[in-house]
C-alpha cells in the first residue's frame, strides 16, 4: 500500500510539473519516461476518422484471418470480412455497441464463441484494469466500467479484484456455429501515438486454417480462397470471381468488412 501511495503521489508531481509548464501530451510522457513512471492513460485517445480508413486496406489483405483494430477499451473501429462473422454479424451491430467487453459480458451468444469463457473473462478484465488503471480519470473510461459493473455481476466481481495483466500472444478456442471449432493464436501490434492496436487472428493448427478459408467461402460466396502449396504454414491467397454479368467482384453485402462509421 505504500508503495502504491508513493507512485501515486510521484505521478501527482509530475502531472503538476506538466501544468506548469504547460506540456503537450507527447512532452508529458517524455517526462514521465525520464522519471522512470508510467505514462498517464487519460483513457483512448481521440478518435481519428481517418485512422480507420488507411488500415482498412491491411485489414482486408489479411482474410481469411480475422482482424481488426480496436481502442484500448476494446471498441472494434474497423475489421475484414472474416473478423465480420466471427462472433455476429457485426455490420448489423451499430458501431457504438461494436465493443467486445460489452458484447462478451452482456450477451450470451456472443459469450458462447469462447469454449473457455471464464479464463477468457477473468484475462479481458485485467487486461482492461491494465489499460485504464485505477483512477478512472477519461470520461469513456469510467462510462464503459460502470455500466458494466452495472449490468455484469461476473465484471464487478472481477473487477474488485484489482488483478492486471501485461499484453501477450494468446491462443485462444472458439466455437464457430459456421464451420466448428476455431483455436487462433490472437496477435496485437500498437498503432504509435494512438492507444489503438490491431489484433490479427491466425490460425494454431492445420484444421483451423481450413475451416477459416471456409468460413469466408461461406459468408461471402464470390471469394474463392485457395491455399498455396509447398508452404509449411497454411497460407492463403483470394482468387478474383467473375460474376454473372462477366465483371470481377467481391459479391459480398455492401458495407461488409468496413470502417465503423458513425452513421450506418
Amino acid at each position: 500500500m505504500d508503495e502504491h501511495a508513493d507512485r501515486q503521489r510521484g505521478r501527482q508531481v509530475l502531472r503538476a510539473v506538466a501544468r506548469v509548464l504547460r506540456l503537450d501530451d507527447v512532452e508529458q510522457r517524455h517526462l514521465h519516461q525520464l522519471a522512470g513512471s508510467s505514462t498517464p492513460k487519460d483513457g483512448p485517445a481521440e478518435d481519428d476518422p481517418g485512422l480507420p480508413a488507411a488500415f482498412q486496406p491491411v485489414l482486408d489483405k489479411l482474410d481469411p484471418f480475422p482482424a481488426c483494430l480496436q481502442t484500448p477499451l476494446f471498441d472494434v473501429v474497423a475489421y475484414n470480412r472474416a473478423y465480420r462473422f466471427l462472433f455476429t454479424d457485426m455490420d448489423l451491430m451499430p458501431p457504438g455497441e461494436r465493443n467486445c467487453a460489452v458484447q462478451f459480458f452482456t450477451d450470451p451468444d456472443w459469450r458462447s464463441r469462447y469454449v473457455d469463457g471464464d479464463l477468457v473473462a477473468a484475462r479481458m478484465v485485467a487486461r482492461m484494469r491494465t489499460e485504464i488503471g485505477t483512477e478512472l480519470r477519461a470520461a469513456a473510461a469510467a462510462g464503459i466500467v460502470d455500466d458494466l459493473r452495472e449490468r455484469s455481476e461476473e465484471f464487478a466481481r472481477l473487477w474488485a479484484r484489482h488483478d492486471v495483466l501485461p499484453e501477450q500472444c494468446e491462443t485462444k478456442r472458439l466455437a464457430s456455429p459456421l464451420v466448428g471449432p476455431l483455436q487462433l493464436n490472437f496477435v496485437s501490434t500498437h498503432v504509435p501515438g494512438t492507444g489503438h492496436r490491431m489484433t490479427v487472428m491466425t490460425p494454431a493448427d492445420e484444421p483451423t486454417a481450413g475451416r477459416l478459408a471456409r468460413m469466408l467461402w461461406l459468408c461471402c460466396p464470390g471469394t474463392l480462397v485457395t491455399r498455396v502449396l509447398g508452404a509449411s504454414t497454411p497460407v492463403f491467397r483470394r482468387s478474383r470471381r467473375v460474376g454473372r454479368r462477366g465483371r470481377p467482384g467481391w459479391p459480398c453485402p455492401r458495407g461488409s468488412g468496413r470502417a465503423s462509421r458513425g452513421a450506418e
